[in-house]
């Protein structure tokens, strides 16, 4: 009865409620594994399809040919990554363009005429070597980002800014939920099953993350890769990424009726999934060709989503502002006219 006297934006709600319940569960049981498998099947399906479904709304941006710049410094990162550098020379190359492409994309939106950005971009240059001064900035632009900020934080603004806009019980509830799954690992740590080596060697590179975020949040010492893997802080943050990962990707997939990302030609669709089924086969392979694609279609649709995820900063503050200066019995804010045509990923 409650589904079917609800809206499509609620069953979408109850979806995603009953979606990230079953994240957080297979993420519990076996973390490493269905990182693994989300990261490598429904990964590289949802950027290809995200990436189109941007390019059809002009990325969010001004310009029809302002995106141009995020797919340089995506460019970019990839030549870095296969130079024979050191990794300390990388790794600081990756924090700036990483910080270059976070702060341009807000310059993108705020200033839309040349001058201005010039100048913009000039602030920029000069801000980053406050911002290399700083541990936390390094690590959030060098490793967070892309990675778990992007799955978890950003995605969490997203379901925010649809129970705001909306202004629904079921989109408070799917929140609500999302903040407790996010949670509840923390609260409830119990070793698992021993990972295999096949599955260690698999997530090998990602390792970093691991040991960034609980170096950050202090979990416990680490003294080598093996806190990852037998400890319960370890398995704790490990089986946050996993539902981060997984529920991100599901949550973009579970939206075709909102926001119509799979209205696309037959000939753009055949590209995609021809694309998704070589970088499938190269991943699964072990070639480093395989590695390197998924990640650099990874960062090229983070990159490209920035403009977004800065627009739907703005208009929950917008909102939120809208709300202390006048009664919810109103009727909808200011916020929601200007951010009608955004259909955010909520």
């Amino acid at each position: 009865m409650l589904l079917s006297s609800a809206t499509s934006t609620d069953r979408a709600n109850y979806l995603n409620l009953a979606l990230m319940l079953t994240s957080a569960l297979a993420a519990f049981v076996l973390p490493f594994e269905v990182f693994l498998v989300a990261y490598a099947i429904l990964g590289p399906l949802h950027y290809l399809t995200e990436i189109s479904w941007l390019h059809d709304r002009q990325y969010f941006l001004e310009r029809p040919r302002d995106h141009l710049s995020l797919v340089l410094l995506c460019l970019a990162l990839l030549a870095i990554s296969l130079t024979p550098w050191g990794v300390d020379r990388k790794h600081q190359l990756t924090i700036f363009i990483n910080y270059i492409a976070f702060a341009g994309a807000a310059a993108l939106l705020m200033t839309p005429k040349y001058p201005n950005r010039a100048f913009a971009l000039m602030l920029i240059g000069l801000s980053f070597f406050l911002v290399q001064q700083s541990a936390l900035c390094c690590a959030f632009f060098g490793v967070l980002l892309a990675t778990i900020v992007h799955t978890l934080v950003f995605t969490g603004a997203f379901v925010l800014w649809g129970a705001l806009r909306n202004r629904s019980r079921s989109g408070l509830a799917s929140l609500i939920t999302f903040t407790l799954c996010a949670m509840s690992f923390f609260f409830y740590a119990p070793m698992g099953p021993v990972v295999s080596h096949h599955v260690r060697e698999a997530y090998a590179p990602f390792e970093f993350l691991n040991l960034t975020m609980m170096r950050i949040f202090d979990l416990a010492p680490i003294t080598s890769s093996e806190v990852i893997y037998r400890s319960a802080p370890g398995l704790a943050m490990m089986r946050l990424i996993a539902f981060a990962y997984l529920y991100h990707y599901l949550n973009w997939f579970s939206k075709t009726s909102i926001i119509g990302w799979n209205r696309m030609s037959l000939r753009r669709a055949t590209a995609i999934v021809a694309l998704w089924m070589v970088s499938m086969g190269l991943y699964a392979s072990g070639s480093r060709i395989g590695l390197t694609l998924v990640v650099s279609l990874s960062f090229l649709h983070g990159f490209l989503e920035l403009p977004l995820d800065h627009r739907t900063f703005v208009n929950i503050g917008r909102e939120l502002a809208a709300r202390l200066r006048q009664p919810v019995a109103d009727g909808p804010s200011k916020a929601d006219s200007i951010a009608g045509k955004l259909a955010p990923i909520d």
